[in-house]
């Protein structure tokens, strides 16, 4: 699974995987989950992995989707619209892969803004 994740300070950091996701804390004390891939079913279930992976770094046991937007395959101009929404105030560095950032043809695309809760 390609995992990207950006640090409270908005640095981009790369691990290896096969589907995509990103996690982006916002200043708010949200934070911004998305998720790529094949399937409604696989964007979800990855969101959700992200999503409760990125809370318990912060000693969090759950939390809140405050807001849902659920993209379609083929639906390319809303994708770069919500990633380009996703990408404001972001600090990229030499091993930010901007191909994980953007969805392609074919993949459905899941964004959560979320508040995690002990």
């Amino acid at each position: 699974m390609k995992t990207l994740a950006l640090t409270a300070s908005a640095t981009l950091i790369l691990l290896a995987g096969c589907s995509s996701t990103t996690a982006m804390e916002k200043p708010e004390g949200t934070y911004v989950i998305t998720a790529k891939g094949d399937s409604r079913a696989e964007v979800l279930s990855d969101a959700k992995d992200k999503a409760l992976e990125q809370c318990q770094e912060h000693d969090f046991a759950s939390f809140t989707i405050v807001q849902q937007e659920l993209l379609a395959p083929n639906d390319t101009l809303a994708k770069n619209r919500a990633s380009d929404r996703t990408m404001t105030g972001a600090t990229l560095d030499d091993d930010a892969d901007m191909a994980a950032m953007v969805s392609d043809d074919g993949e459905y695309q899941l964004t959560w803004q979320i508040r995690c809760s002990r």
